[in-house]
């Protein structure tokens, strides 16, 4: 019966195997992928909603010294609630966080989220004043700030200031937070806002978010290793609360790349590196 029956024999095999992973809860498309996955030695997964719970909660909204804000949330929650862009799991959890009246705010346009900025802006306005609100990721939000919101009013951001929301922003991040940046200024009306009226903004304060590893993924990752799989993280989040992850879910960082490094390797370098990585941060999609 070899070799005129072997593809039949091969089918057959799988199909029973495709079988069995059903009562395991694994559905199968392709039979020879039950033949590619168990030739595996490498398995490349994100971090959010895998090697985590993907149910993100927001910890808090605070000023620029730290403290809890009823007006930095105010701001977050507007821009949450009111842009119509690109639907995103943030924008629920700031929205389902604390129900706020704002009926009295209308919107009056917006620069939508891109994987560029990596922020979003909405115009609002409220007792016929403008104002531009933008949160996004804390360094794309800082970048176009020229002023901080402080107690004793606005200032200008300079280098210590700077380094006061970086060091806040790295203690936050080592603790697994992931740290998003808020800021606003006043606009003038106008038919169409663009990426460029991003400028000059002040900076108000930060979203805290945190996401729980699940309780399931440290024995997974000894089960693959047990399989001699090597487990690979790429993700968008940064490189601090990345690795916070992976220390908690018991994975031995050898190696972290970022996708700003990423970009600027040369392909002889990247295959040099890569052997020995095994978390990639801040990677875009």
């Amino acid at each position: 019966i070899t070799p005129q029956m072997l593809p039949a024999i091969v089918s057959i095999t799988l199909s029973k195997g495709s079988h069995n992973m059903s009562k395991e809860g694994v559905i199968v498309r392709r039979l020879n992928s039950i033949e590619n996955f168990g030739s595996m030695d490498t398995l490349c997964t994100d971090k959010t909603g895998t090697l985590t719970e993907g149910d993100i909660r927001l910890d808090g909204a605070v000023d620029v010294e730290g403290k809890k804000s009823d007006d930095v949330f105010k701001l977050a929650y507007l821009n949450a609630s009111l842009q119509v862009g690109m639907d995103n799991s943030l924008d629920d959890t700031i929205v389902a966080f604390k129900k706020i009246d704002i009926s009295s705010v209308k919107r009056q346009g917006e620069v939508p989220l891109d994987f560029t900025r990596e922020r979003l802006s909405v115009i609002v306005e409220e007792n016929d004043q403008y104002t531009m609100i933008t949160k996004g990721a804390l360094n794309h939000v800082l970048e176009i700030c020229a002023f901080v919101q402080q107690e004793d009013g606005i200032g200008i951001m300079d280098s210590v200031k700077l380094d006061e929301i970086h060091q806040r922003y790295m203690e936050w991040s080592n603790q697994g937070i992931r740290v998003l940046g808020v800021a606003q200024k006043k606009v003038k009306q106008k038919e169409k806002y663009a990426v460029e009226d991003e400028e000059q903004m002040t900076f108000v304060g930060f979203l805290l978010l945190f996401d729980h590893p699940k309780e399931d993924v440290a024995k997974t990752i000894s089960d693959l290793a047990n399989n001699g799989i090597e487990l690979r993280i790429i993700t968008g989040d940064n490189k601090l609360i990345a690795m916070h992850t992976a220390a908690c879910v018991g994975l031995e960082i050898t190696g972290v790349i970022t996708g700003s490094e990423l970009i600027k390797m040369s392909e002889q370098v990247l295959w040099g590196n890569i052997e020995n990585t095994n978390l990639f941060a801040e990677v875009d999609p």
